[in-house]
Formats: C-alpha cells, sequence, structure tokens
C-alpha cells in the first residue's frame, strides 16, 4: 500500500513588479501560515510521498521540510526569474516543485522536464534567466519490492480561467446586449481559448515523456495542481493514455473540491483584484465594459472546482484506492494553510495474475 499527498502551497505572490513581486499578505500572516503547513505534513508523517507545488523559496523551504518529516528530498525551480544562486529579480520569486520521499522508498533517479518556458530560458539549481512564466515537472524513479519500479511525477500545469459552454454563452449575451462589438468578442474568446490550449501543451509534452518510458515501469503516478477540472480536456487526454484517479470522487457525500473560495475566505480574499493571465484593459475605452468584464473574469475564476489530482497508471496491475481525504480544510473564517485544499490518499497496486487478461 501506498500513501500519497498533494498540495499546492501557495506563494502568495502577483505578478506586478520588477525587483520585487507584489506580496497577498503581509509576511507575519506569510509565516503563521507557513507554520500552519509544517504541522499539517507533521500530522501526516506516515506518508511515502509529498507532491508539494508553489514551494518558495524552493531550495530552502524544501531542505527544511526534509529535515523536519526525516524524509529524503528532490526539487526543481519552476518560476525565479532571473538568479544567481539565492540573489536577484524578482528578489521575493523563487518557486519550484518540491518531492518528498519517505526512506522505506529506494530511489533510482530524477530529472526534470520542462512542459512550457518563454525563449532563451535557463532554469537549474544555481542559476537562472527566465522573462516569462515557465511550467515544469519533476519526475523520481524508485524501486520497491511490493511494486518493483515505479515513476512518480510532480508537476504543476498553467494558471488560467478554463473555457467552458457558460462562459461562451455569456461571452455572446454580452455581444447581444450591445456591451461589447463582434472583434471584442472575438478576441476575448481567443484569449481565454489561450489557457486551455496552453495547458493542452503542457500535457502533451508530459504524455510523450511518459510514452518513451512507460515501459520501464510497472506504476506511473502524476500528482499536482493541473489547473483543469474533471470534464477538462487536460483529463480527457490523460484518461485517453491510461491514468485513473487515485482518489474517491466524493468525501462524505461532498463532492472532491481542491479550490474553494467559499470555504477557504481568509486566504482567496487576498487574491481577489488579481485575474490570471487575462488581459482585459486594452479590449474596450468604456470603463464601465471593462470593469464589467473584470467581474465576470472574477466569477468564473472563484468557481468552487477541483483542479488538484492524484492519478496513476499500470498495464501490469490493478489500482485499488483505499481511502481520500481533503486535507489543510479550515473552520468558517479560519486561516487554512494555503488557498488549496490538499488530497490525501492510500492506494494499493496488485500485480495481474499469472494467465490473466
Amino acid at each position: 500500500m501506498a500513501k500519497v499527498f498533494t498540495y499546492n502551497l501557495w506563494h502568495g505572490l502577483s505578478p506586478e513588479g520588477v525587483l520585487r513581486f507584489q506580496e497577498m499578505e503581509p509576511k507575519t500572516r506569510r509565516q503563521v501560515r507557513y507554520q500552519l503547513q509544517v504541522e499539517l505534513l507533521k500530522q501526516l508523517d506516515d506518508c511515502d510521498f509529498y507532491f508539494l507545488q508553489e514551494v518558495n523559496p524552493v531550495a530552502r523551504r524544501s531542505r527544511q521540510l526534509a529535515k523536519t518529516l526525516g524524509m529524503e528530498f528532490y526539487h526543481c525551480r519552476d518560476n525565479s526569474g532571473i538568479k544567481w544562486g539565492a540573489w536577484g529579480v524578482p528578489a521575493n520569486l523563487d518557486s519550484g516543485l518540491c518531492t518528498l520521499i519517505s526512506d522505506r522508498q529506494y530511489v533510482e533517479s530524477y530529472r526534470v522536464v520542462r512542459l512550457s518556458e518563454g525563449r532563451h530560458t535557463f532554469l537549474s539549481q544555481k542559476a537562472s534567466f527566465q522573462l516569462s512564466e515557465g511550467r515544469s515537472a519533476l519526475f523520481v524513479s524508485t524501486f520497491s519490492k511490493e511494486s518493483g519500479r515505479s515513476l512518480w511525477v510532480n508537476t504543476h500545469l498553467h494558471h488560467g480561467i478554463e473555457m467552458s459552454e457558460n462562459i461562451q454563452a455569456q461571452v455572446v449575451d454580452l455581444r447581444k446586449a450591445g456591451k461589447i462589438s463582434e472583434g471584442v468578442e472575438e478576441e476575448l474568446l481567443l484569449r481565454l481559448q489561450a489557457a486551455d490550449d496552453r495547458r493542452q501543451r503542457e500535457v502533451e509534452t508530459l504524455l510523450k515523456e511518459l510514452e518513451s518510458e512507460k515501459n520501464r515501469y510497472n506504476l506511473i503516478v502524476v500528482a499536482g495542481d493541473l489547473n483543469a477540472t474533471p470534464k477538462s480536456k487536460t483529463l480527457e487526454r490523460l484518461n485517453e493514455f491510461g491514468f485513473e484517479a487515485l482518489e474517491t470522487q466524493s468525501i462524505e457525500g461532498q463532492p472532491l473540491v481542491t479550490w474553494d473560495p467559499k470555504r477557504n475566505q481568509a486566504n482567496h480574499i487576498l487574491s481577489r483584484k488579481y485575474i490570471p493571465s487575462l488581459l482585459l484593459e486594452d479590449l474596450s475605452f468604456d470603463k464601465k465594459t471593462v470593469h464589467h468584464l473584470e467581474e465576470l473574469a472574477r466569477s468564473w475564476e472563484y468557481q468552487p472546482r477541483k483542479i488538484d489530482y492524484l492519478l496513476g497508471w499500470s498495464k501490469t496491475g490493478i489500482l485499488q484506492v483505499k481511502s481520500s481525504t481533503l486535507v489543510g480544510v479550515p473552520e468558517v473564517y479560519d486561516l487554512a494553510p494555503s488557498d488549496h485544499f490538499g488530497v490525501l490518499s492510500e492506494f494499493i497496486w496488485s500485480p495481474f495474475q499469472t494467465g490473466s487478461v
């Protein structure tokens, strides 16, 4: 049996500024929240794998968490700007992925796969040159007596509003009501579709890497913040490859929602002004129209949904989920450790019996 946990820790930064990114919360509040994260992870100390995203600063926090939990760690930068060591700009951004692994696992190798990045980008543990957002996947290969060789993939796909039939209908209604022109309608739909298209390219890059390696493994697990809902094309593509959920679809009768501004108000209220990856100001000279578009975009962004996943693939055995838990859910108005909720799951991999189909 394996016990795994995925969690976006939330760096709490808005991509505004050059020397420093805008911080959504005071330093003391962030320190309290980070300590809540440490306490939460310590409560899950029998986990085999922690898959963490938006670990900032990634090298220092990864070492600290690994030492506190008594685990091995592997990490990579995905968004850090221009850095030499820990020095550079933006001074407060050095975010990345961290996979913590218990000593019950034998680690064979690890590597980083870049899923998307700007031109002339260079990222390493010692230095980085990055002028636009990038996304990565951290591959760790392990061997155990129970499941043989396994591949564990930690990733974080592009964050942008996901297109839906409801959103498209609302944009069309704006044009029919005369609030936007046909040209603005077309441009807005293109910008909204761009986030989905980028996630699709990222997942295709990921699956291309997995396709070339899958015959080496009995088990492949992909975990992380995919910024896509279960019915999205992103998840559809992963399912087509053969991945299946390693968590239940509901917990105690409630849908498994990992991004929920209504249940996580203390954190989400801080980011209400920020609409990720969607430029609106140039679409109209009418301030009322721009304001209306911004309010619509916020309503789309702040819909409760599931975007964090634990997914498993195997052609040599059966995957059986034993239990799932939503972690980091606060009491009403209390401070949660992150703007996401984490997903904890226990599952069993059992080899096919000889002669089975």
